[in-house]
């Protein structure tokens, strides 16, 4: 599976996107975590985390799209490992996140707006220094 880039120009946000929903599920993160001592096999993995096949099989296919994890295939055995690499595009994508991309000029955003978020009108009573008289009626 092919690693990602952090660009700072023109981050793939679809491959953060997967790797963070791949991160946001308690069960992948245990997985991850029983993987954190080595390589382990499937069955091994079911054992650890009381998951069956299917569940495990679904959890880690997620990681290994995300590229959170290798697989190492021996006769019908899948062995699974932590991915370095995967890790370290998702330190780079949340490291990214924190450094703002370009600086923002002092003025206020919406100095001079309607409610709505437009300029207003030159026309527009809004755009009158005076607000305009209100009439009584009695």
């Amino acid at each position: 599976m092919e690693i990602l880039q952090v660009s700072r120009t023109s981050p793939d946000l679809t491959a953060h996107a997967r790797m963070f929903h791949a991160l946001s599920d308690e069960r992948r993160l245990r997985v991850l975590d029983a993987l954190r001592g080595g390589e382990l096999c499937v069955c091994d993995l079911q054992s650890e985390l009381g998951m069956a096949q299917s569940l495990l099989s679904f959890h880690l296919k997620a990681l290994r799209d995300a590229g959170l994890v290798h697989v190492r295939r021996s006769g019908r055995w899948a062995h699974y490992s932590i991915n370095p690499e995967g890790l370290a595009h998702a330190a780079a994508a949340v490291d990214e996140l924190r450094s703002p991309t370009t600086p923002r000029g002092a003025e206020a955003c919406c100095t001079a707006q309607t409610p709505g978020g437009r300029p207003p009108r030159s026309d527009h009573p809004e755009a009158t220094a005076t607000p305009p008289a209100v009439r009584r009626t009695r």
